[in-house]
């Protein structure tokens, strides 16, 4: 989704990142991909318990996380680093002012993310019902 934040701001929505390290890995992490939005860190991984994500040496490490690690080496990604816990699988949440959450996304192993160009439909369309 950090390739959209345009877009996602022209709806009037924020990006905003939870992550699970420590702040200066949540600093490192801004500087190496130049970004813009707020980044949170939660390395008690409280957020990550409380919106039941994955979590688990499975689903880090099944067969389809590692097609999808050679396709974003392909494309030029690459790990640095590990931070924070790496057993840990995220997910994309649009939660509204009111605390209303109309979509949720969670991700079954690293690599996995909604389409973008789908959750921007969605947002749209949810920012244009609340108006």
């Amino acid at each position: 989704m950090r390739l959209e934040v345009n877009s996602i701001r022209e709806t009037g929505a924020e990006l905003v990142i939870v992550a699970n390290g420590k702040p200066h890995h949540a600093e490192s992490f801004r500087k190496d991909l130049k970004l813009t939005n707020p980044i949170f860190v939660d390395p008690k991984l409280g957020t990550y318990k409380a919106l039941k994500l994955k979590h688990g040496i499975w689903y880090t490490l099944r067969p389809i996380a590692w097609w999808h690690a050679f396709l974003a080496m392909r494309q030029g990604y690459r790990n640095k680093k590990y931070t924070g816990d790496v057993w840990q699988q995220g997910g994309t949440f649009l939660v509204m002012p009111s605390g209303q959450v109309p979509y949720h996304y969670i991700s079954k192993h690293p690599g996995d993310h909604p389409n973008p160009k789908d959750f921007l439909s969605i947002l749209t369309n949810i920012f244009k019902q609340a108006k």
